[in-house]
C-alpha cells in the first residue's frame, strides 16, 4: 500500500535532524528543468503566478536563484523532515526510529509541483511551487501536464494492483479476442500480472505488485483439476466442464 501526501507550504530548514540516511529524487533532472525556467522569472512574476505577497515572492525568487545541484546534507534536507505544516506536524517524523523510516520509505510518497514524486528520505532544497500552478512549460500549460506521464508511471510501479476484470487472465492475445470478441489494447502489460490462484501461487502472489483475479468459475474448476492432472489421475483429453450460475 502506498499513502500519498501533498507537500506543506511551511518548511523547516533551520537545523538538520540526526538522520544520516538519505536518497535522491527520481526526477531531479526534470526538477532542474523547471528551476532553470523559474530562475528567469522576476519577483513580480512569481507574485502574479502563485498569488502570494511581495515578501513571499522575494523569498521564493531567492530560493530559485540559490537552488543548485548536487544535493547533499549540507545544502538540502530529507523531504519528510523538511515539510513542517499540516499533516507533517501530526506525523512527527523527527521522532521516527530506523524501522519507522524504512516503513515510510516503502509506503509513503509526496506529490510535489517541483520534484514530481518524493520518497520520504529524498533530499530537497527549499521551494514553493504547487502542483496546481499554471506554470507554462515545454510539456504544457501547467504542472499537471508537465508531470502527468512521469508521476503516473512512477506510481504504477509502486502501487499494488489486483485486477478484478477479465483483462489479464489469459496468456494468449488471440485467445482473449476469441472469447471476448474484441482486441486487448494493453496486452503487453499481461506479463506483469501473476495469476491469482492462491491455492497454488500463494508465494509468488505475495511478491507480485500486479495480481489477476482468476474469477469464481476458473477457481472452482482449476483447484481440483490441477491436483488431479498433476497426479495423472485423469486423462486431459476427456475433460468437460459444465459450469452454470
Amino acid at each position: 500500500m502506498i499513502t500519498l501526501l501533498s507537500p506543506s507550504k511551511k518548511l523547516n530548514f533551520k537545523h538538520q535532524d540526526a538522520v544520516s540516511a538519505f536518497t535522491q529524487c527520481d526526477f531531479i533532472e526534470s526538477a532542474q528543468e523547471l528551476v532553470n525556467q523559474a530562475k528567469n522569472l522576476t519577483s513580480q512574476d512569481l507574485k502574479d503566478l502563485m498569488k502570494i505577497s511581495d515578501s513571499l515572492a522575494d523569498l521564493n525568487k531567492e530560493r530559485f536563484d540559490n537552488w543548485s545541484l548536487p544535493f547533499n546534507q549540507d545544502n538540502a534536507k530529507q523531504a519528510i523532515l523538511a515539510f513542517d505544516g499540516g499533516v507533517y506536524s501530526g506525523l512527527e517524523a523527527h521522532t521516527f526510529n530506523q524501522k519507522d523510516l524504512d516503513f515510510a520509505q516503502d509506503h509513503l510518497r509526496i506529490l510535489s509541483g517541483l520534484y514530481g514524486v518524493l520518497k520520504p528520505l529524498d533530499l530537497i532544497q527549499p521551494y514553493r511551487l504547487e502542483m496546481g500552478t499554471k506554470f507554462e512549460n515545454a510539456k504544457g500549460k501547467n504542472l499537471y501536464e508537465f508531470w502527468r506521464s512521469e508521476v503516473t508511471n512512477n506510481l504504477n510501479k509502486n502501487i499494488r494492483i489486483i485486477d478484478l476484470s477479465i483483462d489479464f487472465r489469459l496468456d494468449e492475445k488471440e485467445e482473449y479476442k476469441n472469447w471476448y470478441n474484441f482486441d486487448h489494447e494493453s496486452f503487453e502489460l499481461n506479463e506483469n500480472f501473476q495469476f491469482g490462484l492462491t491455492e497454488f501461487n500463494r508465494e509468488s502472489i505475495k511478491e507480485s505488485k500486479h495480481v489477476a483475479n482468476p474469477g469464481c468459475y476458473a477457481t472452482s474448476v482449476l483447484v481440483p483439476l490441477i491436483e488431479l492432472v498433476s497426479k495423472d489421475a485423469i486423462e486431459q483429453d476427456d475433460i468437460i466442464i459444465d459450469a452454470k450460475s
